[in-house]
């Protein structure tokens, strides 16, 4: 078989098999158990999946796609027990979703940010399972949300086992990795990860995507060796492929280019390191051009595979608003920035490669608060406190590693020079701790729960990624988005739960915590996103 089950994937699939089917539990126990929160959002099919109590009368102020006249006159949601098992599934961004899978986009603006993978994917196994119009008892609304669950949660064991192999690879330690793993599957945003929302297959792609792409890269081998030669082809071609699903299902997906580059970064910083300091112990960075022309080309076709999709999906959402409006009689959005009339349709090269503004960006700005701190109210002091715990355990990381960096930076320099370092010394000492996973590495000075030169990155662009969406998007929303998309998180928190009695209290009373007070929230339409 191309994939073996030992002990470990078994573990890790039995882990997250038993959290989804308890999640899923509790989700629909905390839906029938409390009363809906009649929210000023959106709902999917609110005659099937819509409030129980007085819905009818209560949406009428919202600007809900679907208002109180798709429903009977004076009747709530139907009281089918398919449509209340399935009704904590379809809340929030998850409505959005399955009325795009149901209907497409049409012209409404704030659809447009909510990428189609998810969607089109939906629609499509539901379709081929259930039909046109519905199958098996289930009206076409309902199996749309099955079929949406149902792939969450396969997904979601897929993500697990490309963690635990990524996490084997980057770590080398086979327990280090189950443990990272299982915190996973028992992770806070768990009930982001049971509903119809996109985190599942993005971190499936994500997580698989960047163990091909960790494979690609240390499987250089001289071309005459056909055999490893042929392995690094094949992962790096997979590699493509996932990160390319992952990026035309999250905006963020972009970021992974960014853990391509620290092969090339290390190379470099080697290379500095040499010709500033001919004593330092880092190999001649003139060696291994093989190597380093491969992860060349692995650094640009990951980045033009993982910018396409969104690249792409501006050019569709601009032709849709701007240029099929010259003609028409509603004038052009106020965010196609040119006048429309300069735009005639055509579909030339030079015409697609041209600028333009972004419906993506406008939405996100104009109906979600997205910018700089523009979030950052009052009255939103709640939802920023939400991510206070995923934003503590990056501080923790980024304190940690840092001081790991200031003591090794001071070692080496100390070992070849006796004067007081100057900024020009400790320049040259950082970028051979950079470009030197021994110097990392060292297990003299490495102290507990810092990760080795192989998982920087990922560290890295874990903590620019926390601290950048904490300050510009909607708050709450930064521990579902970092917990589906950096691997390193789980790493950090495997160590803490190891560490002391303190920092194990605070993993586990956040794993807890959220578990419980998430799904209860979330399921009744109450803000939890």
């Amino acid at each position: 078989m191309w994939y073996r089950f030992d002990q470990d994937t078994r573990e890790i699939v039995c882990a997250a098999l038993v959290t989804r089917l308890l999640l899923v539990a509790y989700c629909i126990l905390c839906s029938e158990l409390l009363p809906d929160h009649v929210a000023d959002a959106q709902f999917f099919a609110p005659h099937l999946f819509g409030p129980q109590d007085d819905f009818a009368s209560e949406t009428t102020h919202s600007t809900n796609h679907y208002t109180s006249d798709s429903i009977d006159e004076g009747s709530a949601s139907e009281d089918r027990w398919q449509a209340r098992i399935l009704r904590p599934f379809t809340r929030w961004d998850a409505a959005h979703f399955l009325r795009i899978a149901d209907e497409g986009y049409g012209l409404d603006e704030p659809s447009h940010a909510f990428f189609p993978t998810w969607p089109h994917l939906i629609r499509a196994v539901c379709t081929r399972l259930f039909g046109a119009n519905g199958n098996f008892g289930f009206v076409r609304e309902e199996s749309l949300v099955l079929t949406a669950v149902v792939l969450s949660n396969v997904f979601f064991i897929g993500a697990a086992l490309g963690l635990l192999h990524l996490s084997r690879r980057v770590l080398g330690s086979r327990r280090a990795a189950v443990r990272s793993t299982l915190l996973f599957c028992c992770n806070p945003a768990g009930v982001f990860m049971t509903t119809a929302y996109t985190e599942n297959l993005f971190a499936c792609a994500t997580f698989w995507g960047l163990y091909f792409s960790a494979v690609a890269g240390r499987q250089v081998v001289p071309m005459r060796r056909r055999c490893g030669a042929m392995v690094s082809v094949a992962a790096w071609i997979a590699s493509l492929v996932l990160l390319g699903i992952a990026s035309a299902t999250r905006s963020n997906g972009m970021v992974a280019c960014v853990y391509t580059l620290w092969p090339l970064v290390t190379w470099f910083a080697r290379y500095l390191s040499a010709r500033s300091h001919r004593g330092s112990p880092v190999s001649d960075p003139s060696t291994g051009t093989t190597s380093t022309t491969w992860d060349a080309i692995i650094v640009v076709s990951t980045c033009i595979v993982t910018n396409a999709p969104r690249f792409l999906y501006d050019q569709y959402c601009y032709r849709k608003f701007c240029v099929r409006a010259v003609g028409d009689t509603n004038d052009a959005p106020e965010w196609c920035d040119e006048p429309v009339q300069r735009h005639t349709g055509s579909s030339s090269f030079r015409n697609l490669l041209s600028f333009r503004p972004s419906l993506y960006l406008h939405v996100q700005s104009a109906y979600w608060n997205v910018g700089f701190f523009t979030y950052w109210r009052w009255r939103q002091l709640p939802n920023i406190l939400l991510a206070l715990p995923i934003v503590t355990i990056a501080a923790f990381a980024a304190v940690k590693h840092f001081r790991h960096f200031w003591k090794r930076c001071m070692a080496h320099h100390k070992e070849f020079e006796e004067t007081e370092p100057t900024a020009f010394d400790f320049v040259r000492a950082a970028l051979t701790v950079v470009g030197s996973p021994s110097e990392w590495n060292d297990p003299r000075s490495r102290s507990p729960g810092v990760l080795p030169h192989a998982a920087l990155p990922y560290c890295a662009v874990w903590i620019l990624l926390t601290a950048s969406t904490w300050c510009i998007i909607n708050a709450q929303v930064v521990t579902r988005l970092v917990l589906a998309s950096c691997p390193a998180v789980y790493w950090i928190m495997d160590h803490m739960w190891q560490n002391n009695r303190t920092t194990r209290r605070f993993v586990g009373t956040f794993v807890v915590v959220y578990n419980i007070v998430g799904p209860l929230l979330h399921c009744n339409f109450l803000p939890w996103t």
